[in-house]
């Protein structure tokens, strides 16, 4: 299917039908895969993991390029190895240099979680150039944008996907964050409103308190707090909910109330326990100088 057909079906459609196909063949090892990639793409990290952990067993029967598709998502979220995942993506263009994928994968976490922003947007215009639908490819160039502090280029960006009518629910929050480097407050709750309508399982309000603690609104930073995790948890996001809490030990770490950053660090745990939510509890523990609690994370 092309990438414009893929926006067709939202994310809770396609993680229906993908688990109906392994239901319906248990062996199917790319529906595995792509059942891991959908995870992952809505933050539920630990679920990825096992998907894809289990494509990984079932490659043997897989096409050439489906085994480069499975091997870079088993490196991205099992192992976390995104040299590997680089050095899988660039064998694979070698390979296949009209295959938009490898491409794609490198405008992502493969380049943006080394810092490497220029080289991500570069693979994001490949894969654009290769494909104007790729929805992603427009959102991994505006994010990276946002990342180097550019956010009159996240709008141009957005206006690009904008005119192939490719614009998602899933660019709001960079919007809303390019908005906040502009300080513009009105477009800044315009696209809250909109994240809270489309989206709610606390997103906008995660925002909403990173801002007010960046702002200096303590009181106003924990209410939002609060709220984000009791959406996230209403809609059934465990996960999302536990990385909210990990933010917020982080915050009462870096405004020096250990005694709070704990409490929301054991919160956290308590709601999830995983790679990528253990990251910022541990981490917010550290900054508090309690490392009897974070070394054992």
């Amino acid at each position: 299917t092309t990438a414009r057909n893929r926006q067709l079906v939202s994310p809770s459609e396609s993680l229906h039908l993908l688990q109906r196909a392994i239901e319906l063949d248990p062996g199917f090892a790319m529906a595995h895969a792509y059942l891991g990639r959908s995870y992952a793409d809505t933050g539920e990290q630990k679920l990825a993991v096992e998907s894809v952990r289990q494509a990984y067993i079932l490659r043997g029967s897989v096409t050439d390029k489906e085994n480069y598709f499975i091997a870079y998502n088993y490196n991205r979220e099992v192992s976390r190895n995104l040299e590997i995942c680089r050095q899988i993506c660039e064998s694979w263009i070698a390979k296949y240099p009209q295959d938009m994928l490898p491409h794609g994968f490198l405008s992502g976490l493969t380049s943006k979680g080394t810092a490497q922003y220029e080289k991500s947007i570069a693979e994001g215009e490949k894969a654009v150039a290769l494909d104007p639908d790729f929805t992603v490819g427009y959102m991994n160039i505006a994010e990276c944008y946002l990342f180097l502090n550019r956010p009159a280029d996240v709008r141009a960006t957005h206006q690009r996907a904008a005119d192939r009518k490719l614009l998602s629910k899933d660019h709001l929050g960079v919007r809303f964050f390019a908005a906040f480097l502009s300080r513009d407050r009105s477009a800044m709750d315009q696209t809250a409103a909109q994240i809270a309508t489309d989206s709610p399982r606390g997103d906008s309000e995660h925002f909403e308190s990173l801002v007010s603690g960046y702002e200096g609104r303590l009181q106003q930073s924990r209410q939002e707090s609060i709220q984000a995790v009791t959406l996230a948890r209403q809609a059934h996001f465990a996960e999302r909910g536990a990385l909210f809490q990990g933010a917020a030990a982080m915050r009462e770490a870096l405004y020096g109330y250990p005694d709070e950053s704990s409490r929301h660090s054991a919160a956290a745990r308590q709601l999830f326990e995983g790679r990528d939510v253990d990251f910022p509890r541990a981490f917010a523990l550290a900054l508090s100088r309690n490392s009897s609690a974070a070394l054992p994370i």
